[in-house]
């Protein structure tokens, strides 16, 4: 009985996930794979597949796979970060090595090799907080409709403020606009708001100030509550000098038809 030998491919296994959790896979990454040194038998040059290189890009689950890799030394380094992540700007080529058995390993000292090398890469996620506040006194202010667009005009989000920051996580780098279509009761419409969302893990933040509506003499300004005061009491004092007019009116008028009657008896 005869047995077939099986050579197991030498294949190379990527896995990218969210440094903020590890168990959520990010589809999108690309990694670019360049053959830095040629395989070596017997301390000989082979020169087999020297300036080889590839370029994969992470599926849905997260993976990406290239088997039948060549022998050589190579470094693997991310090129494009899934959407809404960044590449630190620290971020260094990984060095690997296919010996001339065809067993992968990474290329430090003391490294065990096999017929699959897995390499599991993080990117961290941008954090955006967007805060609408009053002019005067810097609190949060409720009640602002916004809309952030991207530069070529595309809705990104649209929400109404409330008194704590509105916070995008996962947002692309990159150049943003952030208009406010319907102010609250009492405020101006500000001016929009153009910014840039940095290659960074900080929380980066955008501020838009509304100005309440400038007060006219003598007319009220909405939502002010002092002036509701105001208002309702006036109202409340001249209701009361029209009921009294007419009871003095009717107390007068009286007095005169009976004044008639007796003039007129006798």
């Amino acid at each position: 009985e005869s047995l077939d030998a099986v050579d197991m491919p030498t294949t190379l296994q990527l896995l990218k996930v969210d440094s903020t959790d590890t168990s959520k896979a990010l589809s999108g990454a690309t990694f670019r794979i360049i053959q830095t040194a040629p395989a070596v038998t017997d301390e000989v040059d082979s020169g087999f597949n020297v300036n080889w290189e590839c370029e994969l890009t992470t599926g849905e689950d997260g993976t990406a796979s290239l088997p039948y890799m060549p022998h050589g030394t190579f470094e693997i380094v991310e090129i494009k970060a899934p959407a809404g992540y960044f590449i630190p700007a620290d971020a260094a080529p990984v060095s690997f090595r296919v010996d001339d058995q065809g067993f992968i390993g990474l290329d430090v000292e003391g490294t065990q090799f096999g017929d699959t090398l897995e390499l599991t890469f993080e990117n961290t996620p941008t954090i955006l907080d967007i805060t609408k506040s009053d002019a005067t006194t810097g609190k949060e202010l409720p009640g602002a409709t916004l809309v952030l667009t991207d530069k070529d005009g595309n809705v990104i989000e649209e929400w109404v403020s409330t008194d704590t920051a509105h916070r995008i996580i996962g947002i692309e780098p990159g150049c943003y606009v952030l208009t406010e279509t319907i102010a609250p009761e009492g405020y101006l419409v500000a001016t929009s708001i153009e910014f840039t969302v940095e290659e960074t893990g900080d929380v980066q933040k955008v501020e838009m100030k509304d100005a309440r509506t400038p007060e006219t003499p003598g007319v009220p300004q909405t939502g002010d509550d002092h002036w509701k005061q105001i208002l309702l009491f006036a109202l409340l004092g001249v209701s009361a000098a029209g009921l009294m007019a007419t009871m003095i009116y009717k107390k007068k008028h009286g007095k005169t038809e009976k004044a008639d009657e007796t003039k007129k008896e006798e």
